[in-house]
């Protein structure tokens, strides 16, 4: 396929645009399950539409054998070499880096995807979709953008739910099974062309400390710590937060309830094993010509590995990362075993997700400068190098709806860039920033009352 170039306010994608890119040199998508889309592109300085390419735009092209285009915005192209510049265009679905969306809870996924688009704070032409079905809660604290919401490290609906995103232009979808078990095989001798196989037990633990703490109250366990039903030797143990994992203070059986649970559904002592393997597509030869449909694999699609010699015996392994030539409408290279993004899961009594951390020590300082209706109650907390973690108190009293920033706090260390995150106080929404210089200020519209809210912030300094 010649790859279209569209103007950056294209939305249907079915012309050829301001022009087809008929010089360009080389054209690859890249792929990876829950993880970077991108295209780069090479093309001629004295090409037909250099001087066009060069002022942005969106990159039209096919990405997988299924032939459909698929828009990527350039953001970046390098100098020319040799008379060619790379051009750079990460997929649309990462405009959703510039959408905010405001603190919400819900009650399902498809709560949560409809959500995301209600509660987004500037233009969304984004859908949401998800085959997850059946309740459970999920609650977005504060402010962030969709992206983050999405697919982020912490408290995304990733790592929520777990599944496979498809990303097809404007439509998001949160998938159980994005691909499906082919029945494909690959084989040493057949189609392997490279392979890894890699155990690493790094960052294992078999007991948990659990604490709970909402800032001013604190529940651990008499015990310290506790080990999986079957307990497991030697003794590796990790210091681990289970405050989002409870909506109410949890009793001390509660908590240590918790935590065993945690270890007998994720095993955290097992390690990390991978397997690596690039194949090649035969599905594309002529030899296999004939059974092509049936040897056709995709992104997040499952197949069987044999390679005896490696120890590896009929395990299934799945397409993680592709990379499609896109003038040669062939996929370059697929590649197979474990994703880059991993969350393990736990089920508890509010869906939450503790995870292993170095306990926090108490540090720096949280200075209150404004005296109206507010109660300093809130704590600093000072993690591994210069992350910041402010417990904040929020509390929205009688002369907060003018409309105007007012101070409520200020912090130290102040965070290197202004922090904005939403609070909802009984269906009332405000905004509360941190700025780089210290103050903590909110931004709220409403009538007289008294209610608060409790929020963990992050931020670097």
């Amino acid at each position: 396929m010649v790859p279209i170039l569209f103007e950056s306010t294209e939305t249907a994608f079915t012309s050829n645009g301001v022009g087809r890119l008929a010089d360009c040199l080389s054209c690859v998508v890249t792929e990876e399950r829950n993880g970077i889309y991108e295209c780069v592109l090479t093309y001629p300085i004295n090409g037909k539409w250099y001087s066009r390419l060069i002022q942005g735009g969106i990159v039209g092209v096919i990405h997988d054998d299924n032939h459909d285009i698929q828009p990527f915005d350039i953001y970046k192209y390098s100098a020319p070499i040799n008379g060619i510049v790379t051009f750079y265009a990460s997929h649309i679905s990462y405009r959703l880096n510039d959408i905010l969306v405001s603190a919400f809870s819900a009650t399902s996924a498809s709560d949560a995807m409809t959500k995301i688009g209600t509660n987004s704070v500037n233009t969304n032409p984004f859908t949401f979709t998800t085959d997850y079905t059946g309740a459970k809660d999920y609650n977005l604290g504060f402010m962030r953008n969709a992206r983050g919401v999405l697919m982020g490290e912490e408290g995304s609906m990733l790592q929520s739910w777990h599944g496979e995103y498809l990303f097809d232009k404007f439509n998001v979808s949160l998938l159980q099974h994005r691909g499906s078990d082919t029945g494909v095989t690959v084989r040493y001798g057949k189609n392997i062309t490279d392979i890894t196989k890699e155990s690493d037990w790094s960052g294992t633990f078999n007991a948990i400390a659990p604490y709970w703490t909402d800032g001013s109250l604190t529940v651990t366990l008499p015990e310290v710590y506790v080990q999986p039903t079957t307990p497991i030797t030697p003794l590796k143990i990790a210091v681990m937060d289970f405050s989002t994992a409870f909506e109410n203070m949890p009793t001390v059986a509660q908590l240590r309830a918790a935590a065993v649970a945690y270890l007998d559904a994720n095993k955290p002592w097992m390690g990390f094993n991978s397997i690596e393997i690039d194949f090649v597509a035969l599905w594309q030869t002529p030899e296999y010509e004939d059974v092509a449909e049936i040897q056709r694999v995709g992104l997040c699609d499952t197949v069987s590995v044999y390679w005896t010699d490696a120890g590896i015996v009929s395990e299934k392994i799945k397409v993680v990362r592709t990379e499609f030539n896109v003038l040669t409408e062939r996929y370059d290279r697929l590649h197979l075993g474990e994703s880059s993004t991993q969350y393990v899961a736990i089920e508890n009594g509010s869906g939450g997700n503790p995870q292993p951390e170095k306990s926090p020590v108490r540090d720096g300082t949280v200075t209150k400068t404004f005296t109206g209706t507010f109660t300093n109650d809130s704590t600093f907390l000072q993690c591994d190098g210069h992350l910041a973690l402010l417990n904040l108190i929020v509390r929205y009293s009688t002369g907060f709806g003018t409309g105007d920033w007012t101070d409520i706090y200020s912090v130290s260390p102040a965070p290197l860039q202004d922090v904005y995150f939403s609070v909802d106080f009984n269906g009332q929404h405000a905004t509360v920033r941190i700025k780089t210089d210290g103050a903590v200020q909110i931004l709220a519209y409403g009538s007289a009352y008294t209610q608060y809210a409790r929020y963990m912030i992050p931020y670097f300094y």
